[in-house]
């Protein structure tokens, strides 16, 4: 098989400097202005329109189980994939990660002795890159074509990362609150727990159906009570489960963080979600891929 070199697309500057571009900046700016959900659900189909569908990667056979989680996903925000990577495969990437470092505001660290007020840090690209399954996987026809049709359109994968979320201990830590993420106009989040989830290690918490609803043009965060009482406390769903995506442990949570969501709720114990992908409707970059 020949090699192909790994295409990453460079983070846009968004204020004057070298490798700022007006109109990345301008785009970006209008994308945030526009926080009700009609005007956006508009300029996200002309965006897919602009960049077009692309074949279909898988066959007939997955069409029927694939409808059911595009109906879901479209109508709560989020849905669950079995089988994306094995407990063969997570167990390799939990050995390559294994004594690797990660880096937070406060600096390198040793994920397994974080400092009490640290709450989230992240491997670096080039481990990302390298680690075993992370490409292909996010590159597999399956996924791209549910981002796909989720868009509609040919996806763009325009982010990527492996991140530990720590409980916290030190007086200064706040717990995460409420928030929608202003990505993209339209975009789809696929994360995957590479440690046991319980309630203890603070889960990924999604609000069903918000991600239908208007944002506002400041970002902000929403206490529980602004949930309960928007969407009602039944709306707000607790991923948990087992590392790894076997039937019998956990699926893989896939969301559109535009929805109101946590990333972390209260618990005792750290927890690893691995990879975190991000598929856009961006009309530049190309997918993340290696031969």
């Amino acid at each position: 098989m020949v090699a192909r070199e790994v295409i990453v697309i460079e983070n846009a500057r968004l204020t004057p400097g070298p490798g700022f571009r007006p109109m990345n900046a301008f785009f970006y700016y209008l994308m945030r202005l526009i926080p009700y959900a009609g005007p956006r659900r508009c300029v996200a189909a002309l965006l897919a329109m602009l960049v077009g569908r692309g074949p279909r990667q898988t066959g007939s056979h997955a069409d029927v189980a694939d409808g059911v989680r595009q109906r879901q996903l479209r109508r709560y925000g989020w849905v669950t994939l079995p089988d994306v990577f094995s407990a063969r495969q997570i167990a390799q990437m939990g050995e390559f990660l294994r004594g690797r470092s990660v880096a937070s505001a406060a600096g390198w660290m040793d994920p397994e002795r974080p400092p009490p007020t640290t709450r989230r840090a992240s491997y670096p690209l080039a481990d990302v890159m390298d680690c075993p399954h992370v490409l292909a996987t996010i590159n597999a026809p399956r996924l791209l074509d549910l981002a796909g049709q989720y868009l509609g359109c040919r996806p763009t994968i325009s982010s990527i990362g492996i991140h530990w979320s720590f409980p916290g201990h030190g007086a200064v830590v706040d717990m995460p609150r409420f928030h929608r993420d202003p990505d993209d106009w339209r975009f789809l989040k696929l994360f995957c727990y590479l440690t046991d989830v319980d309630e203890s290690s603070g889960p990924h918490l999604y609000v069903e159906g918000s991600h239908r609803t208007s944002g506002r043009i400041r970002a902000r965060t929403y206490f529980d009570d602004d949930v309960a009482n928007r969407y009602g406390a039944e709306s707000v769903v607790r991923i948990v489960g087992l590392r790894g995506t076997s039937p019998r442990s956990s699926p893989t949570p896939t969301d559109c963080t535009r929805g109101v969501h946590r990333c972390r709720d209260r618990g005792s114990r750290s927890r690893c979600a691995t990879p975190s992908c991000r598929y856009s409707s961006s009309t530049t970059g190309r997918s993340l891929s290696r031969g």
